[in-house]
């Protein structure tokens, strides 16, 4: 495989950590039996908070796994390699989530004030802050009708990612040994893709199998050096198109017979709209359109957005939009409210990185920019006239 082009990275991760500032933004999701009982502003809240942004996430645990193995030969991935890839791992990826976690306590602590903070911290689970305080989703049984846990997050919710980022980078020697091989590798993605759309897979201890299972799928295309938009290019249109209708799948059969077919709509329009996104992302390098320091900058910014957004700012936004516009209800002031929400909370976190970013090693625990060494940055040429630095701890944060 020629050297990759991996700029379609750099664009990305800007837009995927607004897609989850989207996502938190919404609220509590609408309940509906059939796309008749949607509101018109509850059904973009539904497509712009759920459908189109719900690929964010998977993308950024694929992403993780393509860098972490990029441009490894065989006779390099030794257990040095993996210490080294860990060591760095506690200070980009462990230290951030550990500050960021304490932030949002002690902003908690501040909002209701010294009276209520032994209250609160056991509300919240003592030192379960750091792990899964929180409940996603709620239980439920999957395909076979065995019955399934509810996922969790820490304290600060989107970090939940990391958490489990971190966990499955612990088994990457055993997901090494179990992918390296094409065929055994192909087994183990087949046997895994199986567990992710039937939903075989028990959640313990809030555990989410995207994780390791879309990790590998990066590292798998990495391993066996195939770059991800230049093997799938070929079947971007047909992608395109099965990725738009599986995301319209929970309109089309809510209320309808197929209805049962639901449950495993969301993972498989996921395993079809991220090939999707990167082919989209990847048509930029193809038609020649440069990186500007503006979309490295935003891209930069993208750890902070995605770690900050909840930690107040989310909260505050919304009461100063409710303070300042007339009202929240109807279609057109409710959808202004909504799209404001987000949009004026990454403006928030951006500046917040502006301040913080001159600071440099200080305030890499918070904004994810650390010091780069020869080790983490690599060379990779793009459709540009020079080739650019790829930071692979930090692209897909």
């Amino acid at each position: 495989m020629s050297r990759p082009s991996l700029a379609y990275i750099t664009r990305l991760r800007f837009p995927l950590a607004l897609a989850v500032v989207f996502i938190h933004a919404m609220g509590a999701a609408p309940r509906w039996q059939h796309a008749s009982e949607l509101s018109l502003l509850d059904a973009c809240k539904w497509l712009f908070s759920q459908t189109l942004t719900g690929v964010a996430v998977p993308t950024f645990f694929f992403l993780s796994g393509y860098l972490f193995f990029l441009g490894m030969s065989e006779a390099r991935v030794t257990w040095t390699f993996f210490l080294a890839k860990w060591k760095r791992r506690l200070l980009t990826l462990l230290l951030p989530y550990l500050m960021w976690n304490v932030l949002a306590f002690l902003w908690r602590w501040g909002e209701s004030g010294w009276g209520a903070f032994a209250a609160r911290w056991e509300r919240e689970g003592g030192f379960d802050i750091f792990w899964s305080c929180h409940a996603i989703g709620r239980d439920h049984s999957n395909a076979f009708g065995l019955p399934l846990g509810h996922l969790t997050a820490p304290l600060d919710v989107p970090l939940w990612f990391l958490r489990d980022l971190m966990l499955t980078i612990l088994l990457a020697p055993v997901l090494y040994a179990l992918l390296r091989h094409r065929g055994m590798g192909l087994m183990v993605l087949g046997l895994a893709a199986c567990c992710y759309v039937l939903g075989i897979w028990p959640h313990p201890a809030g555990l989410s199998l995207t994780a390791p299972f879309l990790f590998s799928v990066g590292a798998t295309f990495s391993l066996h050096r195939h770059d991800p938009v230049q093997s799938l290019r070929p079947f971007r249109f047909p992608v395109w198109g099965l990725s738009a209708v599986l995301l319209l799948f929970p309109l089309l059969l809510r209320g309808t017979a197929a209805e049962g077919l639901l449950p495993y709509s969301a993972p498989l329009a996921t395993l079809v709209s991220l090939p999707a996104v990167l082919l989209l992302a990847g048509e930029f390098d193809h038609r020649d359109v440069s990186l500007s320091s503006r979309t490295r900058w935003l891209a930069q910014s993208s750890f902070l957005i995605y770690a900050a957004h909840t930690v107040g700012l989310l909260r505050q936004t919304d009461l100063l939009l409710r303070a300042l516009l007339p009202t929240t209800q109807g279609f057109f002031w409710g959808l202004v409210h909504y799209f404001l929400l987000p949009l004026l909370t990454t403006l928030l976190c951006l500046l917040l990185f502006a301040l913080l970013s001159p600071l440099h090693r200080w305030s890499a625990p918070f904004t994810g920019i650390w010091p780069k060494s020869p080790a983490t940055t690599r060379q990779v040429t793009c459709r540009e006239k020079k080739p650019i630095s790829i930071d692979t701890e930090a692209s897909a944060q």
